[in-house]
């Protein structure tokens, strides 16, 4: 895990406030959390961007994300939910 560049992460941050529709970089940044253990972030645009997503292989690593974050947490209903979700996204 590589520790977080706090400057980096407020500009990404400041991104995300400043266009909050663009649902990929919603996504990003919640990737960016995931990889520096920032659960709660993570899950938050995660769980925003996940519905949105129109790219069906970004969907599906939403919702595959989430999964691994709820059984982090071990809230196992929660985990099975995400994981059927990210089992229904059709990637062609």
């Amino acid at each position: 895990m590589v520790p977080p560049d706090a400057d980096w992460l407020a500009s990404i941050d400041r991104a995300r406030q400043t266009y909050p529709r663009w649902v990929e970089l919603q996504f990003l940044a919640g990737m960016v959390c995931w990889h520096h253990a920032l659960w709660g972030k993570a899950q938050q645009m995660l769980e925003m961007a996940a519905p949105q997503l129109m790219q069906a292989e970004l969907q599906r690593q939403a919702w595959r994300t989430l999964a691994l974050l709820a059984e982090h947490k071990e809230e196992t209903a929660r985990a099975q939910i995400y994981w059927k979700r990210a089992a229904e996204v059709v990637v062609a």
